[in-house]
């Protein structure tokens, strides 16, 4: 049984009780004191501190040792919906372990081929690595507060008991490794060298276990130089520094990793010469972008605590000329090389190259011009859940058609449609002027409790993340996995959402908005999308593959508590990959 509540100034802390009777325990029958000799309710508290009570048991603190308490914590943290994503995830490595183990033969020249045995060995490594740092940072935060108490035996001062981290973290480490070892082992370094900064570590400790990982797991596949073996470790300290600074109360803990991991990869696994036209745009932005931003960061600090109009007119028309002075500058120094023609220009020509590719481009602008404002205007009539799944619905009805006849104009759209809502997300933020306010008061009507939690709205851009990871993963590519992200956003998470609100009475726990009919509408939008793309040539799974995915997925769903725009699809994206090698 874990350490139980306490009851006054430790309230907060999940996972203790203060022993009340601990002083008269120890005390021997005494006289009756008067209402003068009996200690006040906090000298009670202090007195109390040092002591919980686990099975009955009085149990000093100092003497307790670390992983009786932690383990105490799990057990008493433990609920219902986190244990079936432990065995969710758990099932999944079995059939990647059984998998990986299967040594098969070199068509080339008959030889065994253990490589698949090799990587899967180097990701378990960077797994282990990665608990047993974990272990040490949370072994190493209970030394500094039991030293922290038997500095104060007067407990003048509240330390606040070690506490675990979001479950979700979990997903942080796992959610990559799973992709680095299915997709691209080669990029295994540069994912290692992110799953090993933990939170609870000190800053330079993160950046060494960080190096030290990078190092153990290069091969003579890798392709980085000394350089990028340095600085891999330094960017992801400067990343989730940044994050933590400006974003810290928008994203939680793991969407911080992935997003550092996802920038990383980008950086680094994609190329000009072999990957994608459209991902190395992607990645140009992305360099081009960012450093546009990184530069205004000074100005917009000074901006934000400006208080009369008229300077803040003059500071966002200096933001707005070096943001887009920075952007365009170096979006057409690094692409005009690449691409044979000014960014604009090949824009145009990829446009125009097929009359089916235009007819779509064509689609695209008059539903964007007619369907979207009207539905703006519409929306203050509508429920909140049909106001935000509607863009789930529009996404999947622009893209789901064209996806099977043009990926690549998907994949360059998805593109775009994420640059612009960074564009925008980053005005309504800062309240820039001239359009922050404006953005501000358009989406505020899409907006629930979640987005009003911090200063940067994520629900969108998790969503065109959602709906093009997936392809992006394939190289643009519009076959097998690369729809997975669309139809369970699209179809499955909008069905469950609108059907679990009308008819879910079922919850999955207590305190959960999330029910069994929701989940259940999920599994069948789920199962029935990815058995149309088959029937569409889009895939060859089986309906073994098909259902089951669609299962694990939605048991994902309705069991998770954090944003589920990027984790759906990309647990999607790992179930499908794993249970195909079956």
């Amino acid at each position: 049984m874990p350490p139980k509540k306490a009851k006054g100034r430790n309230s907060s802390s999940a996972s203790r009780r203060v022993a009340r009777s601990q002083a008269r325990k120890q005390q021997p029958p005494a006289r009756k004191t008067s209402e003068l000799d009996k200690p006040t309710e906090n000298e009670e508290a202090k007195q109390q501190q040092d002591f919980i009570e686990e099975e009955g048991e009085i149990i000093d603190l100092k003497e307790m040792p670390a992983f009786q308490y932690y383990l105490a914590l799990v057990e008493q943290n433990m609920k219902v919906n986190y244990f079936i994503q432990i065995m969710t995830i758990l099932f999944l490595c079995n059939l990647t372990v059984v998998d990986f183990m299967k040594v098969s033969i070199n068509p080339v020249d008959g030889k065994p081929d253990d490589t698949n045995y090799k990587n899967l060995v180097s990701t378990g490594f960077v797994l282990i690595s990665a608990i047993v740092a974990f272990a040490i940072a949370l072994n190493g935060t209970w030394k500094v507060y039991i030293k922290n108490l038997k500095a104060d035996p007067d407990d003048k001062v509240d330390y606040g008991l070690p506490q675990l981290p979001d479950f979700e973290l979990i997903y942080g480490t796992v959610l990559p490794l799973f992709l680095v070892l299915l997709k691209s082992p080669k990029l295994l370094p540069i994912v290692a060298a992110g799953v090993t900064q933990l939170p609870n570590m000190a800053d330079i400790v993160k950046v060494i276990v960080s190096f030290v990982i990078e190092a153990q797991t290069l091969t003579e596949e890798t392709q980085m130089g000394i350089r990028e073996i340095i600085a891999v470790p330094l960017l992801y300290f400067g990343l989730h520094y940044m994050l933590n600074k400006y974003t810290f109360d928008s994203f939680t803990q793991t969407e911080r990793n992935l997003m550092t991991i996802l920038f990383m990869t980008t950086v680094f696994a994609v190329h000009a010469s072999s990957s994608n036209i459209t991902l190395v745009i992607l990645q140009k932005l992305v360099y081009a972008f960012g450093m546009a931003a990184i530069f205004n960061v000074p100005l917009m600090e000074f901006y934000v605590k400006q208080k009369q109009s008229s300077t803040k007119y003059i500071l966002a028309a200096v933001c707005h000329t070096i943001f887009w002075a920075i952007g365009i500058t170096f979006t057409d120094i690094q692409l005009t090389p690449i691409l044979g023609a000014h960014p604009i220009e090949f824009l145009i020509n990829f446009i125009t190259a097929t009359e089916e590719r235009f007819t779509i481009f064509k689609y695209w602008i008059g539903a964007f011009a007619t369907v979207i404002p009207t539905f703006v205007l519409l929306s203050s009539y509508l429920p909140l859940d049909v106001r935000r799944k509607f863009w789930h619905y529009a996404l999947f009805s622009a893209l789901a058609y064209p996806l099977t006849i043009d990926p690549e104009l998907v994949s360059l759209a998805l593109v775009g449609l994420l640059g612009i809502f960074l564009f925008v997300e980053l005005q309504r933020a800062t309240k820039l002027k001239p359009f922050g306010d404006f953005f501000s008061s358009v989406l505020k009507p899409f907006q629930d409790k979640r987005d009003n939690s911090g200063l940067i709205v994520v629900s969108y851009l998790f969503l065109v993340l959602g709906v093009g990871l997936p392809i992006w993963f394939n190289g643009a590519s519009g076959l097998n996995e690369s729809c997975i992200g669309l139809i369970t956003l699209g179809l499955g998470d909008s069905s469950a959402s609108l059907i679990g609100k009308r008819i879910g009475k079922h919850k999955w726990f207590n305190g959960s908005n999330k029910s069994f009919e929701g989940s259940a509408a999920f599994l069948l939008a789920t199962g029935a999308g990815l058995s149309v793309m088959r029937n569409l040539g889009q895939n060859t799974y089986s309906d073994s593959t098909i259902w089951l995915t669609s299962l694990l997925v939605s048991l994902v769903e309705g069991a998770t508590e954090m944003n589920d725009n990027v984790l759906v699809p990309v647990m999607g994206y790992i179930i499908l990959n794993v249970l195909d090698r079956y």
